[in-house]
């Protein structure tokens, strides 16, 4: 897992040479093989169907364009992905989160206030306690 450590010269590096993008395709390409070769040595296997990179960056940078490959097979980038119940973007906004959790707020909302015209108070106050 050493060559992780040969990404940190490209990755403070605002521009990114075609030369700077061809050593870290290869250096993570190396560390994803050495992941994928552990996997199989523990007798576990990745499946790529389902397996994603991220790119984070800030919202002035540029992309950089990253090719990651396991066993003749690509591995899909995505912009944004639900991790453990919160919505996480390229840029690390809270943006998705935050029009994903206020959509949810919103259907409660509407639902609350459609029941209440069907259901008395007491059993809408002992709803509430459960």
């Amino acid at each position: 897992m050493s060559d992780i450590f040969k990404l940190k010269p490209y990755l403070h590096t605002h521009t990114h040479t075609q030369t700077h993008t061809q050593t870290m395709n290869r250096v993570i390409n190396n560390i994803i093989d050495n992941i994928n070769d552990w996997f199989r040595g523990n007798s576990l296997s990745l499946y790529f169907d389902k397996t994603y990179f991220l790119q984070f960056r800030t919202k002035n940078s540029q992309e950089i364009n990253i090719k990651i490959r396991c066993d003749n097979q690509q591995i899909k980038e995505i912009k944004n992905i639900r991790f453990l119940g919160l919505d996480i973007d390229c840029s690390l906004s809270w943006k998705d989160h935050i029009d994903q959790t206020m959509f949810k707020i919103d259907s409660a909302c509407y639902s609350i206030r459609y029941v209440k015209h069907f259901k008395s108070q007491d059993t809408l106050r002992t709803n509430e306690m459960k």
